[in-house]
């Protein structure tokens, strides 16, 4: 889907914060892959997070060229598989926007009192529901978030608008598990290319350009010498397809007999 864009009408307005005069908006649509270990696992919204998972990739790149971003729409699910079935437990997956909670859920009654969470028990035969986060929910605690990571603990507030817990409540298993999760990311305040690093993929693109216009000017330059050979060649009285050496002109050549 293209991406879109759109230009604020009142900057001052609350909640689109200064210097936001242009966003571009990312839907997105994937699969995030949670492994649980001693049956917890908890992953942050951020581009950055969730973008490095699979065919979610295209937020992670579009992050690279802005410095500020929020999701506007999200709603996610956890995946019925031949894992959940097999492994007899019952899994649950809840959304917590950042201000709201700072220590990990560890039990299903846990993540069922977040009101936002995708249930499946070892009985089920269905895929779950879908659970759409409403917005002001979604929201969290500021109105725009940093699209820089790498920070830890309490400074990941303005980095991860929130966070999703999964568990089995047993404080045990390595189940694979699939959280589906769609939506839409809006990003904000474009990065000058001239003073922010590139990002990996666009240098080997870079790099594969300059591969092939190296290989198309050694082409030229090679049909050039050729061309100039079999010139020679005929000034010297070979055919075109003949072998050229120095031996076989009997260099250097008295210039009466050219």
């Amino acid at each position: 889907m293209p991406n879109k864009q759109r230009k604020s009408k009142n900057n001052s307005r609350p909640g689109r914060g200064k210097g936001v005069s242009q966003t571009t908006l990312v839907p997105f649509a994937g699969v995030y892959t949670v492994v649980l270990a001693t049956g917890n696992f908890a992953f942050a919204l951020s581009p950055n997070v969730i973008g490095s998972a699979g065919n979610i990739a295209r937020l992670h790149l579009v992050e690279d060229a802005f410095g500020k971003y929020r999701f506007t729409k999200l709603k996610f699910r956890l995946l019925l598989d031949k894992n959940v079935v097999t492994a007899a437990l019952d899994f649950v997956c809840g959304y917590v926007p950042r201000d709201a909670q700072t220590a990990a859920f560890t039990t299903v009654a846990e993540v069922f009192e977040t009101q936002l969470y995708s249930f499946v028990a070892q009985s089920s035969t269905m895929q779950p529901p879908w659970v759409s986060v409403p917005r002001k929910a979604l929201a969290g605690m500021l109105p725009w978030y940093q699209t820089l990571g790498g920070s830890t603990g309490a400074d990941q507030e303005e980095e991860n608008q929130g966070t999703f817990y999964v568990t089995n409540g047993t404080g045990a298993g390595s189940t694979l598990l699939l959280v589906e999760i769609r939506g839409v990311c809006e990003f904000a305040a474009p990065l000058d290319p001239a003073v922010t690093p590139i990002p990996i993929p666009i240098l080997l693109r870079q790099k594969k350009e300059l591969d092939e216009r190296l290989r198309l000017s050694l082409i030229v330059e090679a049909e050039k010498k050729a061309k100039e050979r079999n010139k020679l060649m005929l000034l010297l009285g070979y055919s075109e397809t003949a072998t050229v050496s120095t031996k076989a002109l009997n260099w250097p050549m008295p210039i009466g007999k050219i």
